[in-house]
């Protein structure tokens, strides 16, 4: 290789370390917030459940000025606690809290992860300039199996600099080997199918340098 072969190929190398650098910095991690929520909804024989996550927590790595055409999400994960999902009824929360900690196997699975893999392009359906959409592509691990998940997904920057997501996945509880709850020796039965609901709230983490 020529001097000058070898002095294009370090300017080049040189150029593309400058790029990827600027490509990281233009990243901020944002921390999902305790106002985040959380929900699954089912059916049953008997009546609709819905139970509550009511300790998650996670973060996303993107630009802080997301857009419709760009929204720069790159890396998230989201954990839910087990059994830490609940229900809020006064009518059903103990039985539903019985049948669904033992549904999740909480006990051997103490934890319900979403890792993001990759995103694909979204339409947003909201009127907004501040809005923007995806498709978010990841892997779910529920009751210690792990199955490939795409979730539509909206977000919005909001007037403190906190951005909102909102999506919905539905799944099917034996896709993940969970038995779907029965009680009272059968008399109560429910649906395989069941709808998880997010309304996510992050807020940028700051550093030193910032």
């Amino acid at each position: 290789m020529s001097k000058a072969a070898r002095i294009v190929l370090f300017l080049a190398a040189g150029f593309l370390m400058v790029e990827v650098a600027a490509s990281a910095q233009d990243l901020a991690t944002y921390s999902f917030q305790p106002e985040s929520k959380v929900w699954i909804e089912g059916t049953s024989n008997k009546s609709d459940w819905t139970v509550h996550a009511t300790e998650l927590s996670g973060s996303v790595k993107m630009s802080p000025t997301p857009s419709a055409a760009e929204p720069g999400v790159e890396e998230a994960r989201l954990t839910f606690v087990s059994n830490k999902i609940v229900s809020q009824s006064v009518a059903q929360k103990v039985i539903m809290n019985k049948l669904i900690h033992k549904t999740l196997k909480v006990e051997e699975h103490p934890e319900i992860v979403f890792d993001l893999t990759q995103v694909k392009p979204g339409t947003t359906t909201r009127e907004d300039p501040n809005a923007f959409a995806f498709m978010a592509v990841g892997t779910l691990t529920l009751g210690g199996v792990t199955q490939d998940v795409e979730i539509p997904v909206e977000g919005k920057t909001l007037e403190n600099g906190q951005v909102q997501f909102v999506g919905q996945h539905t799944l099917l509880m034996t896709d993940y080997h969970l038995e779907p709850p029965v009680a009272m020796f059968g008399a109560l039965r429910t649906a395989d199918e069941v709808t998880v609901h997010a309304e996510l709230i992050a807020a940028r983490e700051m550093t030193g340098s910032q």
